[in-house]
């Protein structure tokens, strides 16, 4: 039964794009409408749907219309069209993935330079403050490709992109 699957605690009705409650083929671009999402959430305040039950909001996500940012939200308009292409119901009319998103932002003006090449710098033990280091190792990354893709995933390059913005 597709609703019992749908509400599990393995998937987030609120994150949950169309295709996946609708059963069919899963893409790259679903990972596009996730992010479109939690970006939207991230300028609102506020998930783009939301209701009493989580297959009321899967319902939602497959037949309501994406909500619009309007001018009460601070972001710039490209910006705010592009969150709307994010969370199209078409994955099709979405970026195809991670690369075609970032391509998106620099076009709206949101810089991406140093996003997507990595993970992030680790600190090197100089800078790090002489007690604390004394007392515990650096901070370490596992930078093996099966851990760097989850940093380079269209989730976390729009948070940082959007916190950076803040």
């Amino acid at each position: 039964d597709w609703s019992s699957d749908v509400c599990s605690s393995d998937l987030t009705p609120t994150y949950l794009a169309p295709e996946i409650a609708m059963g069919t083929s899963v893409t790259p671009a679903t990972d596009i409408y996730s992010t479109g999402v939690v970006a939207y959430q991230m300028l609102t305040g506020r998930p783009p749907y939301r209701a009493d039950s989580p297959i009321a909001v899967v319902m939602k996500h497959i037949h309501d219309p994406v909500p619009l940012l309007g001018p009460e939200v601070r972001a710039p308009e490209g910006l705010k069209r592009l969150i709307g292409e994010m969370l199209s119901k078409d994955p099709a009319a979405r970026p195809a993935d991670a690369d075609a998103l970032l391509e998106r932002l620099e076009s709206v003006g949101v810089a991406t330079r140093g996003v997507g090449g990595g993970p992030p710098p680790i600190p090197r033990e100089a800078e790090l403050d002489a007690s604390k280091a004394a007392r515990q190792e650096a901070p370490t990354l596992d930078r093996s490709e099966e851990h760097t893709s989850e940093l380079q995933s269209p989730m976390y390059l729009v948070c940082r992109l959007l916190l950076e913005k803040k």
